[in-house]
């Protein structure tokens, strides 16, 4: 696994055996994303849509011309970008702008320190244990840095 992947997932688990959530109700409550959310907000509707329950990042349905759903991680300054169609239905992973609005957003990750996590990282297998399925698989990166609701 990429060492900065590691190193980011054990500083906000804990343990990848037996990972500790405390960091999720810590980023709550500090919201790390606030001056880029209202940077967003500047050019975009933006809805919430954070389920605290499934989440490990703050998520948010950008709209404009187009529509994208943008995860911000609670483990690190991690992005996972998609474009959203009008049935809320979620494409695939941007690393590269799509739109003039695509590239905003990425300009904008970019401008306070977010890394966009390329597409091709998110279905790979991570340490963090699944503590949820007793299954003794591990999460993906998708579901370890950004939401547990994904396969």
């Amino acid at each position: 696994m990429l060492d900065w992947l590691t190193h980011a997932l054990t500083a906000a688990y804990g343990s990848l055996q037996a990972p500790n959530y405390a960091f999720v109700d810590r980023a709550l409550r500090q919201r790390p994303y606030r001056d880029l959310v209202a940077a967003l907000q500047q050019v975009f509707a933006v809805e919430d849509i954070t389920d605290s329950n499934y989440d490990v990042s703050f998520a948010y349905v950008l709209q404009g011309e187009a529509a994208y759903l943008l995860h911000l991680s609670m483990v690190g300054r991690f992005a996972a970008l998609f474009p959203f169609s009008p049935e809320r239905v979620v494409g695939q992973a941007l690393a590269n702008a799509d739109s003039p609005q695509a590239a905003v957003i990425l300009r904008l990750l970019s401008e306070h320190g977010v890394t966009v996590v390329e597409a091709s990282l998110l279905p790979l297998r991570t340490g963090v244990r699944d503590i949820e399925s007793n299954s003794g698989q591990t999460l993906n990166v998708y579901q370890a840095l950004f939401t547990y609701d994904f396969s």
